[in-house]
Formats: C-alpha cells, sequence, structure tokens
C-alpha cells in the first residue's frame, strides 16, 4: 500500500483489539444502555459542570474530584452515565461486580462481547475500557486509548503508530463547526479517523465514503457507523483517493494530520516538514474526483511562502485547471517559523537541536509564517450558469469571532455577489446598506491651525476582521447606504450634495463599492448565503 511521504508507515502495530462489528445483539444492548443512561453531551456536561463538551478532562488529565457522582450520591455510588464516564471518558478501571450492579450483567457482557471491556492488566477484579467511547455532535464515537485515559492499556495507553484520534480533542472542534451542512448526494471524507464527519454528513447525502490510510481506523469508523445506526457509510483503507477506482464526489471534507514534524511518528498527527505532505495531495487531486458543482473542505495548517502566499499556492496545487474553481480561506490563527518552533521548545516536544535543524529546513522551503483555517474549494458549475464568463474567485479573510459554518456560508455570499455583480455590469442596480455591527471613527490630526481632518477607518470582527481607511467625505457618503438606493442612485446624490467630485467616474466608484461588499462593510440583504 503506498504510504503518505514524509509520515510513518501506515502499519497497524497495536496490541489492542479493535471492537467487534459483529454481534448485533450485543451493540443493541450497548446503545439502549447509553440512552438509558443519558450519556449525551448534554447529560454529561450537567454532571460535570462542563460549558462544552470539549472542555472534558479524565481524572489523570486534571479533573477534580469524583464528580461523576449521581446527585445526592456519595462518590462511590455512581450510577449508570458515571459509571460510563468513569470506564470510556476517564480511561479508569472499576470492579466487575460494582459494573453489574450500577449497570446490569448482561450490559456488561455486551460489552465484552463487543471487545469495548476487558479484565484491567494490573488489577485481577477490575474491568477497564479498551476503547474511548464518548458522545460529540449528536453522536457517540468510539477511538484509541491514551495516556491520560489508558484503559485496559498493558502499557498505559502510549499511542501507536496508527493510532486512532479522538473527535473529542479541541483540534477536532474547529473542523467540525465548519463542516458543510448543506445537502448534497455523494461525500467524501478523507484522512477520515473515526468517521465523525462522515457520520454526520450522512443524513445530508444519499452516498458517504470514509477513506483513511489505515486498517485500523477504517475498523473504528465502521463500528462507529454501526454504533450510530448510519448504514450508508461505505468506509475503505488507502492512501488518499486510491481506493475510489474513478469515482467522483459533489463533497469531499478533509482533517489532514498537519502537524509540521521533521520526525514523523503518528499517521494521525504528522504532516512532513511544512506539514503539507497530505493536505497538498489532496488538494492536487480535487480536479479528479470533485464533481462539477462540488465543493472541497479542508481544515488545519498550511503555509504561506515567500512572496506565494497560501491562496496563490492552492491554485497551484489545483495544476492547470485551477480557472475552473473559486478558491475561499478563513483564517484563524498565523504562527511564525519562529513562533512555531518555540512552542515546541517550551513543551518539550523539540530539543534545542530539532528546533535548530527545523528551522533551517522551514527556511529553505521559504516558508513566511504558518496559516491555521479552514479552505474552501468550489468547481464552477457549467450547467445552466454564467459563472465561468467571471474570472475565478480567489479570496482569503482573517477571522473574527468564529460562528462555524454559515461564517463561510456569508464569505461565499459576499465575494460571489460582487463577482456576480462585476461580471454582469449591475453594480449600478444594487441597493446596499450598511452592515450593523461595523464600528466608524474619524481620525483628526492637531495642527498649528487646530484640527485636520485626516479619514474615516471602518472595521469589523463578526464574521471576519476588516479594516478600511477612507477620506474624510466617507463620513456624508456612508450613510446614503441604507438599502433603498441603488448604488448609482448613492452616487448622484453624493455628486449633488458635493460629497464626490462630479467627475467621478462610475467605475472608479463602483470599485469602491466592491470592495466594501467584499469586506463586509456594505451588505446585500439575504444574499449571503450560498447562491
Amino acid at each position: 500500500m503506498p504510504q503518505h511521504p514524509e509520515s510513518p508507515a501506515a502499519r497497524s502495530d497495536s496490541s489492542l483489539p479493535a471492537p467487534h462489528l459483529h454481534r448485533p445483539d450485543a451493540l443493541q444492548h450497548f446503545r439502549r444502555l447509553l440512552s438509558e443512561a443519558g450519556f449525551t453531551e448534554e447529560g454529561v456536561c450537567r454532571r460535570l459542570g462542563l460549558d462544552s463538551i470539549y472542555d472534558f478532562r479524565t481524572l489523570r488529565g486534571g479533573r477534580q474530584g469524583a464528580d461523576e457522582a449521581a446527585p445526592g450520591a456519595s462518590s462511590t455510588e455512581l450510577d449508570g452515565l458515571g459509571l460510563l464516564i468513569h470506564l470510556f471518558m476517564d480511561g479508569e478501571p472499576m470492579g466487575r461486580g460494582r459494573l453489574e450492579e450500577g449497570l446490569g450483567t448482561e450490559a456488561v457482557t455486551a460489552m465484552e462481547e463487543l471487545r469495548l471491556l476487558a479484565t484491567h492488566p494490573a488489577e485481577r477484579e477490575g474491568l477497564a475500557a479498551l476503547a474511548l467511547v464518548y458522545p460529540v455532535a449528536g453522536l457517540h464515537i468510539a477511538s484509541d486509548l491514551n495516556d491520560d485515559a489508558p484503559g485496559a492499556s498493558p502499557d498505559g495507553g502510549r499511542l501507536r503508530t496508527d493510532a486512532v484520534y479522538p473527535a473529542l480533542a479541541g483540534a477536532v472542534r474547529g473542523f467540525l463547526d465548519d463542516l458543510p451542512r448543506t445537502p448534497c448526494s455523494r461525500v467524501l471524507d478523507l484522512c477520515a479517523g473515526t468517521g465523525v464527519a462522515a457520520l454526520l454528513s450522512a443524513p445530508l447525502a444519499q452516498e458517504v465514503w470514509a477513506l483513511d490510510i489505515t486498517e485500523r481506523a477504517t475498523h473504528f469508523a465502521r463500528f462507529n457507523a454501526l454504533l450510530n445506526g448510519v448504514n450508508t457509510l461505505e468506509a475503505r483503507t488507502g492512501d488518499l483517493y486510491d481506493p475510489l477506482e474513478g469515482r467522483r464526489f459533489d463533497r469531499i471534507v478533509a482533517h489532514p494530520p498537519y502537524l509540521p514534524t521533521v520526525d514523523p511518528d503518528l499517521v494521525f498527527r504528522d504532516g512532513g516538514s511544512d506539514g503539507e505532505g497530505v493536505f497538498r495531495r489532496i488538494v492536487e487531486g480535487l480536479p479528479h474526483h470533485l464533481d462539477s458543482g462540488g465543493l472541497f473542505y479542508g481544515h488545519g495548517m498550511a503555509t504561506d511562502r515567500r512572496e506565494r502566499p497560501l491562496e496563490t499556492r492552492l491554485r497551484g496545487m489545483l495544476g492547470p485547471r485551477h480557472g475552473e474553481f473559486d478558491v475561499y480561506l478563513a483564517v484563524s490563527r498565523t504562527l511564525t517559523p519562529q513562533e512555531f518552533v518555540l512552542g515546541r521548545l517550551r513543551s518539550g516536544r523539540a530539543t534545542v537541536d530539532e528546533a535548530a535543524r527545523h528551522l533551517e529546513i522551514l527556511d529553505q522551503l521559504q516558508v513566511e509564517r504558518f496559516v491555521r483555517g479552514s479552505v474552501l474549494v468550489e468547481r464552477r458549475s457549467q450547467v445552466g450558469s454564467r459563472r465561468g464568463d467571471q474570472a475565478p474567485i480567489t479570496a482569503r479573510r482573517r477571522r473574527g469571532r468564529s460562528g462555524g459554518w454559515p461564517d463561510l456560508e456569508v464569505l461565499r455570499g459576499r465575494e460571489r455577489s460582487a463577482a456576480r455583480a462585476a461580471r454582469d455590469g449591475k453594480v449600478s442596480e444594487l441597493r446596499l446598506r450598511l452592515t450593523p455591527g461595523i464600528g466608524l471613527s474619524t481620525r483628526y490630526t492637531v495642527t498649528e491651525e487646530g484640527l485636520a481632518g485626516q479619514g474615516v477607518e471602518l472595521t469589523t470582527d463578526a464574521p471576519f476582521h476588516g479594516t478600511v481607511r477612507l477620506p474624510m467625505e466617507a463620513g456624508r457618503l456612508l450613510p446614503l447606504f441604507d438599502g433603498r438606493r441603488t448604488v448609482r442612485q448613492v452616487r448622484g446624490k453624493a455628486i449633488q450634495e458635493g460629497i464626490l467630485p462630479r467627475d467621478t467616474p462610475p467605475g472608479e466608484f463602483h470599485g469602491v463599492v466592491e470592495s466594501l461588499l467584499r469586506g463586509g462593510f456594505l451588505h446585500l440583504e439575504g444574499d449571503d448565503k450560498e447562491s
């Protein structure tokens, strides 16, 4: 089987068994137990006093006390929910007698049959989890144990090369928040891991595929489909697009390994020296696997290079057919190579020599900064559309307060509205208004004659950061955008009132309007959604 470049060999070296796929009666019993115990995001958060399930910490990871106890019960009298948290989220052992008393003998037997529970290696009378199981995004998801939740792992939960990464991790939260929530026909989840994105997409699609390079991840994805009653999932093992045999999809999503490292160790995490080893190949394959009108969504980290920002490099990755695609980049955070490597040094994840070697490699690659966030690549539909007549969209925006997938819909809506109006020559007929919530400030300079106006500054941070500076006259011009006047009428009114010179070319004025629309300072009612 081909391997990811600069990634460790995708071999199964786990000594732990994977959950059993062929015990329907036991699975049904386990599902019923989860439901009756209230093992949901809301139930766990209420029990542990969490604002979000992503705030969960194991007992070994720093959570204080035996707070799994049911209200009114002592810390040793755990109810069903407390026992499930203790076993499958904390990864702690519990005596068989106590488990059978709290959950029932049949439930304990069912979990053993499913290979979710086994004798603890250090406690003959104790049982412990063979996998983590937790509620997230309205699903129940199983993944591998780790050193904060070692369960029945004989080596304390040490992550193996092919470990299946938990969907409960904070790094997955942003990926799931931005996951497209619109209907489609065929979804492909690459680097699928637990299969959580494919499972969330299943109700929106007719056909759902989950691909991963490790057999263990594929197995967990199949088990999670069974656990959640999803029968439309096709989970296969292979190197990215290899198992597809020419199939195409109208949605492709990916949360690839993206950690920059010079010494790859974990398949789910390490993306090569620049972090892009897998991501590049995913984007390069889009012209062959993304249907006309289809959408790719990727989340993680890539790089700006000297004089080659990421959005420009994405077009290069798409190859000669890049003109068929619109590219949108929503940036959550940027880091210089020095900041990234220093962080690894401070956390003890790299030695001084390793950090110096990594910095040297990044400099040779001309990496200017690491860019974290979400990427949308949309293939233009050539059926019943004139979008092929306009230049492809390339947009980059810095994120403010994240609102998930709706933010990305806003970004697409703004850019497409401006591009469509420019293409059709209809900018002058748009009825725009100032976007609620933007900030407006006037800048002055103190001179010997008094205050001299320097200009007007507009700012916004929701959903994207933006700042634009305009001449002082803009303070009188902007209120004319009230949603009732067309752009042509605004220009005429501004000339009439002496705000704009009479010889202001319409094209120049339209260019300013398009920039304000794309930046979110002007708003076209009802056009922030997909169009």
